[in-house]
């Protein structure tokens, strides 16, 4: 009983961390939030959920590719500090980029930007949108080749983990942008500046939290 335990708080944990830390690069404007906003504001208040499937359709095959690489060359204990240093500067420079341009963050104006038609490339199927989107978003092969191969280098040791850690992952990138649709589809914006910032700021936090838990890791060894 105390393994099942065990087991259970540890993929709450996995889940939790990949949650926030997923919310912090879903939350920061750019194209996909550009083609959620601009999608809803056509097609109504659920295509959010569309375009996060074809989200994850990218992310889960990157995922699963990062995992078998982890799973035949990230053993060595040396390569797992570098990796994991490598992410705790990613996660470090992200966090306090985010602290930096809270001030001047703004959805409103990512709401007005997105409703002029910029970032949506043509694009009208959202699944094909937020796959495409993905695809040619500058900062998605950042994150990851930082960020996304630290994590799964650090929660990726079982085949049960990663499913956990992915669960995580997509279900910040679920709940954001179907709120945000939800929001834009129904004609309200609910969702003011200052709670915007105030959600960026915990996330932007949360990021320098775990550059340091990460830093620690590839000082000591420990994982």
């Amino acid at each position: 009983m105390g393994d099942v335990l065990a087991s259970w708080s540890s993929f709450a944990g996995i889940f939790a961390a990949a949650f926030v830390l997923g919310l912090s690069g879903a939350m920061t404007p750019g194209p996909l939030l550009a083609f959620t906003i601009s999608s809803a504001a056509k097609r109504g208040p659920y295509v959010g959920f569309l375009i996060v499937l074809g989200h994850g359709i990218l992310e889960s095959t990157l995922v699963v590719l990062i995992f078998l690489g982890v799973a035949t060359f990230l053993k060595s204990p040396l390569v797992l500090r570098i990796v994991g240093g490598a992410g705790a500067v990613v996660l470090a420079t992200m966090g306090v980029m985010m602290l930096r341009d809270l001030p001047k963050m703004s959805l409103a104006a990512a709401v007005s930007g997105a409703r002029g038609g910029g970032g949506t490339l043509g694009i009208e199927n959202p699944v094909l949108g937020g796959l495409a989107l993905t695809a040619l978003n500058p900062t998605f092969p950042v994150w990851w080749a930082g960020m996304g191969v630290a994590m799964v280098a650090k929660y990726g040791t079982t085949v049960e983990n990663i499913c956990v850690f992915y669960a995580g992952h997509i279900t910040s990138d679920f709940v954001w942008y179907l709120a945000v649709s939800l929001v834009i589809g129904h004609g309200r914006q609910f969702i003011s500046d200052r709670v915007y910032r105030i959600f960026i700021g915990i996330c932007a936090a949360a990021l320098v939290a775990f550059a340091v838990l990460f830093a620690h890791a590839a000082i000591t060894g420990h994982r």
